[in-house]
C-alpha cells in the first residue's frame, strides 16, 4: 500500500478486481492541486469540497464545486479541475468494479458532473471512515493484508449514500432549503456533543419551534433529533476506528450522549450493528 501525506492507494490484485465494488485510492484532507487528465482518468472519482470552491471543466461545461458539493468522474473521460481561488481543501476516494456502472446509470448518477449533497458531513464521515480503515491496516500489519469485502462494503455503504444524498442542478436542489438553515446546521455540526434544546435552534432562526420543526423536517428529511443523530453517529465511527483504546463509554459520553446504552440503541438502529461490532468488523 502507497501512502502520501493523507492519501492511501491500495495495492489491487485480482481477487480485489473480482469484487463488484472496489477502492483504488482515498484521500483527506487534501489541498487540491491542478488537475488537467486529456485521456481521463481509469477510475470513478468522487471528490468533496470541505473548504474553498474548485472549477470542473468537463465536455465543454465549467462547474463550480462549493462548499457542500461534490463531483463524480467517470473514467476515461477529459477532464480538468482547479481551486478557483486560494485553497480548495477535499476529501477524495478513487473505485471501480464491474457492478459500478450499472448502480451508479440506474440510480441518476448518470455523467460526470457537479452535485449538490443533502447533508455533506454524511459523506465526509463514510470517507474519513474508509482512510482509517486502510491506514489502520498499514499501521498494524506494514502492508495490504485488508479484507477486500470490508472494502467493498464500506464502499457500497459509501455509493447508496451517494444516490441518496445528492443531485443535480437540474434537480429541485436542496441549496435554497440549507441556506435558510444554515446557521443550524453549523451550529449542530459544531456542537453535536453538547445537549440540543429546539429553542436554541429555533432562537437561531428567529422563529418559533413549531415553524423551526417544520421547516427543517421540509429541508432535511428528517427531525432535528434524528439528524444530530446521524452526525453523532458519523463522529462515533470514526473514533471508533481512529482511537483503538478508547471505551465505547467514553466515545459515548464524548460525542454527547449521557448514556452508553442509548447510544449504542441508536448506533445500532442506524448502522445494523452495535459499536464493539463495528470496531470488530474494521
Amino acid at each position: 500500500m502507497d501512502k502520501k501525506l493523507n492519501m492511501l492507494f491500495p495495492v489491487v490484485g485480482a481477487a480485489h478486481k473480482a469484487l463488484p465494488f472496489y477502492i483504488t485510492g482515498v484521500g483527506i484532507n487534501h489541498m487540491q492541486e491542478h488537475i488537467n487528465r486529456i485521456k481521463g482518468y481509469t477510475d470513478y472519482q468522487w471528490v468533496q469540497t470541505l473548504k474553498g470552491t474548485g472549477i470542473l471543466k468537463v465536455n465543454d461545461k465549467e462547474y463550480p464545486i462549493k462548499e457542500g458539493m461534490g463531483m463524480l468522474l467517470y473514467p476515461d473521460e477529459q477532464h480538468e479541475y482547479f481551486s478557483e481561488y486560494g485553497d480548495w481543501c477535499v476529501n477524495w476516494i478513487t473505485f471501480n468494479g464491474y457492478g459500478m456502472e450499472s448502480l451508479l446509470t440506474n440510480n441518476k448518477l448518470t455523467e460526470t458532473q457537479a452535485y449538490y449533497i443533502m447533508q455533506p458531513h454524511v459523506l465526509t464521515g463514510e470517507i474519513k471512515a474508509i482512510y482509517h480503515l486502510y491506514s489502520s491496516e498499514l499501521l498494524n500489519n506494514g502492508h495490504n493484508v485488508l479484507n477486500g469485502l470490508q472494502g467493498s462494503r464500506a464502499l457500497y455503504n459509501l455509493l447508496l449514500n451517494l444516490i441518496n444524498l445528492t443531485c443535480t442542478e437540474k434537480e429541485q436542489s436542496y441549496s435554497t432549503y440549507l441556506k435558510r438553515l444554515e446557521p443550524v446546521l453549523n451550529y449542530m455540526e459544531q456542537n453535536y456533543n453538547k445537549p440540543m434544546r429546539l429553542d436554541e435552534l429555533s432562537g437561531l432562526l428567529n422563529i418559533s419551534e413549531g415553524h423551526f420543526c417544520r421547516l427543517f423536517k421540509q429541508s432535511i428529511g428528517a427531525r432535528p433529533v434524528q439528524y444530530m443523530n446521524h452526525i453523532r453517529v458519523s463522529k462515533a465511527k470514526e473514533l471508533l476506528l481512529s482511537k483503538q483504546a478508547m471505551a465505547v463509554k467514553e466515545i459515548a459520553h464524548e460525542i454527547g450522549f449521557e448514556d452508553v446504552n442509548y447510544f449504542c440503541y441508536i448506533f445500532k438502529l442506524l448502522t445494523d450493528m452495535t459499536p464493539t461490532e463495528f470496531r470488530d468488523l474494521h
